[in-house]
């Protein structure tokens, strides 16, 4: 009998003394962590952009190893002891891969953005497989009691995918790019997100509220993923679904000071906005759906000229004189 408690205990200790900290990444593709008991954050790496790409997210597999995916299509692995970064994978050809999660079985869950394809990448055989359609994130995957969970396709609900059916278990905010369970055992599971602006929300699946418990802009800059080194363990607890939310109307038009609006939406060759308020100055900046800014600049007039970017989903943020998002839009370029 003590051989078995003792093991039992020390993994226990274990996932209590690590569950205060989540590992985020940012725009900077730095490596951080956020120590959620005081919400400090400590620098550990940075990855070089210009040779593996620009981290999209990353997960912890069972052995602590830590995967990211990139915006160079590929699944890369970061040695935290030497902080030596290799490229492991290539992902499915034809899409991007924005979201990424682990299981206790040693696999990797990605999913192809705008062809909502969930895939799992067997990190022992080195194989993808295609697991489910209809599922997709812009922004991250994880675990909640044998349930896969992420911020759904359109950003407006959390959704817990069982294996066979998706739930809405979560009001989500405009553009989540992080969420993460601070694990620590099947029955106590504490789920953070993280939007683009690095607000942090806790959550409790299964109800609407949430709670805006930091902001973490001036230390990490936007944030694109997070991931803790236990979460893992909760896609191996007995399954219970959350109970299915009703979200009030959630958009990212909720802040909106000034009333903007787009007047045609999808666009072609330019973003044509009604301001009621145009004396004000503002900026905007165009993101790709990997959370990337792809043009920017004044807004002196009505039309933001995007003629040369390519077919696609795109986030449109404008902003007042003091760096302050004022609109944000989800928007389709034909």
């Amino acid at each position: 009998m003590r051989s078995w408690i003792l093991p039992c205990f020390v993994v226990l200790l274990y996932a209590q003394l690590v569950a205060q900290e989540i590992y985020i990444i940012n725009n900077e593709n730095e490596l951080k962590i956020l120590d959620v008991s005081d919400f400090s954050v400590t620098q550990v790496l940075t990855v070089n952009t210009s040779t593996y790409g620009a981290m999209l997210d990353i997960a912890f597999n069972p052995d602590g190893r830590l995967f990211a995916t990139t915006n160079f299509n590929t699944l890369i692995e970061i040695d935290l002891s030497t902080q030596q970064v290799s490229v492991i994978a290539t992902l499915p050809s034809g899409g991007t891969y924005p979201g990424l999660g682990a299981n206790a079985n040693n696999e990797l869950v990605t999913s192809k953005f705008l062809q909502q394809e969930l895939y799992s990448y067997d990190i022992d055989t080195q194989e993808f497989s295609l697991v489910a359609n209809n599922i997709s994130t812009p922004g991250d995957f994880s675990y909640f009691k044998g349930n896969l969970i992420y911020p759904s396709f359109f950003n407006d609900f959390i959704k817990a995918f069982d294996g066979s059916n998706i739930v809405n278990v979560g009001c989500s905010v405009p553009l989540l790019f992080g969420i993460a369970n601070v694990f620590e055992d099947c029955e106590t599971n504490t789920i953070y997100a993280f939007d683009e602006d690095a607000k942090v929300y806790l959550y409790t699946l299964g109800e609407p509220e949430f709670e805006v418990v930091a902001d973490l802009w001036t230390e990490t800059g936007p944030i694109f993923g997070a991931a803790t080194t236990t979460e893992y363990m909760a896609s191996a607890c007995d399954l219970v679904v959350p109970n299915s939310v009703e979200c009030s109307v959630l958009s990212v038009n909720d802040y909106n000071p000034f009333g903007i609006s787009l007047l045609i939406n999808p666009v072609m060759d330019g973003i044509e906005l009604l301001i009621p308020r145009p004396n004000f100055q503002l900026t905007y900046t165009l993101f790709n759906v990997q959370g990337a800014s792809v043009c920017n600049g004044l807004v002196n007039s009505s039309y933001i000229d995007i003629g040369n970017l390519t077919a696609g989903w795109y986030i449109l943020k404008l902003y007042d004189s003091n760096g302050r998002t004022v609109f944000t839009e989800k928007m389709i370029k034909q």
